[in-house]
C-alpha cells in the first residue's frame, strides 16, 4: 500500500510536472506568436503608410485630388486677370499712340505757322508808335 501510495504520488508529481511544462511551452508559443504578430503589424504599418503617402501623392499629381481654391484661381481668376491686363495695356498703347500723333501734328502745324507768326510780330513792332520818354 505504501509503495502504491508512493507510486501514485510520483506519478501525480510527474503528471503535474508534465502539465506545467506543457503550460510553459504553450505560454512561450503564445508569446512568440504575439511578438511575431506585433512585428508583422509594425512592418505592415510602416510599409502601408509609406505606400499610402506615395499613392496619395501620385493621385494628387494625376489631378484626382486637388485644392478647389487653387483650381478656381488657376482656371478662372488668372485667365480673367490676364485678359483684363492685355485689354488695359492695349488701351494704354492706343491712347499713347493717339496722343503722340496729336502732339506730332500740333508740332508740325506750329512749325509751319512759325514763320508767319514771326513776320507778323515783326510787322506789328514796326507799326507801333515810338514810345515817348519824359
Amino acid at each position: 500500500a505504501e509503495v502504491q501510495r508512493l507510486d501514485a504520488q510520483a506519478s501525480r508529481r510527474e503528471a503535474e510536472k508534465q502539465r506545467r511544462l506543457q503550460q510553459e511551452s504553450e505560454r512561450l508559443q503564445l508569446q512568440a506568436d504575439l511578438e511575431h504578430k506585433i512585428a508583422a503589424r509594425n512592418f505592415a504599418k510602416q510599409y502601408f503608410s509609406a505606400l499610402a503617402n506615395s499613392v496619395f501623392d501620385d493621385l494628387v499629381d494625376a489631378g484626382i485630388f486637388f485644392d478647389p481654391i487653387i483650381n478656381q484661381v488657376q482656371t478662372h481668376f488668372m485667365p480673367w486677370l490676364m485678359d483684363n491686363v492685355v485689354y488695359t495695356m492695349k488701351n494704354h498703347t492706343s491712347s499713347r499712340a493717339c496722343a503722340d500723333a496729336i502732339l506730332a501734328s500740333a508740332i508740325k502745324h506750329a512749325d509751319s505757322l512759325a514763320p508767319l507768326i514771326c513776320s507778323t510780330q515783326l510787322e506789328s513792332n514796326d507799326q507801333s508808335p515810338p514810345s515817348v520818354s519824359t
